[in-house]
């Protein structure tokens, strides 16, 4: 076991997380354990390259986009909902995809005030 808090140790200072290591030595037993496996099975070198590709601005012509037309699901058939779900999954697998943002209804779920609604 002090092999494995060792090498977490040496993981968390190595990607400038010794904050986690304050709080590691706050638990015990299998709690503690739990927590320094959980720390040996991240791949941060991994986490911290799409940190780095997640801070570059995206090259993005926006002069493309389109509006979208509604869709009623419940208007649909099943051989319908099933094509759009494979055409989604194999756009989402090239990495080819949008997302969309849609509310309606009195902004409730949008947190929305009701004189930001009658503006």
């Amino acid at each position: 076991m002090k092999d494995k808090i060792e090498q977490a140790r040496n993981i968390l200072k190595e990607y400038s997380q010794e904050h986690i290591i304050q709080l590691l030595e706050k638990c015990s037993g299998s709690k503690k354990e739990e927590i320094i496996d959980k720390i040996l099975s991240i791949d941060f070198t991994e986490l911290e390259s799409l940190y780095e590709m997640a801070q570059k601005p995206l090259d993005i012509d926006i002069s493309i986009l389109e509006p979208v037309n509604a869709l009623k699901k419940e208007k649909l058939s099943a051989e319908t909902i099933a094509s759009y779900y494979e055409t989604g999954t194999e756009v989402i697998l090239k990495n080819k995809f949008a997302v969309v943002t849609m509310a309606g209804g009195q902004g409730t779920r949008l947190r929305v005030k009701q004189s930001q609604r009658n503006a």
